[in-house]
């Protein structure tokens, strides 16, 4: 992953490849992570929750696509 990349495409591009540890390091250690899914409630703030919640969202899926992303 080039440098010149921004947060959000990295966050995105390690989400995609369930790069776990590269997801962490685009996030700052004291991110504040809140979001609403069907049935869950989740607000946490370190790098390492919401990881953790990224994990339990996606880690165990086959394939992950993403259909459209614009900034």
């Amino acid at each position: 992953m080039s440098s010149s990349q921004g947060p959000v495409t990295i966050l995105l591009e390690s989400l995609l490849r369930k790069d776990f540890e590269c997801l962490r390091s685009a996030l700052d250690p004291r991110v504040r992570f809140r979001a609403l899914a069907p049935g869950e409630s989740v607000d946490v703030g370190s790098a390492d929750e919401a990881v953790g919640v990224f994990r339990r969202w996606f880690g165990d899926k086959d394939e992950l696509e993403l259909v459209f992303s614009e900034a």
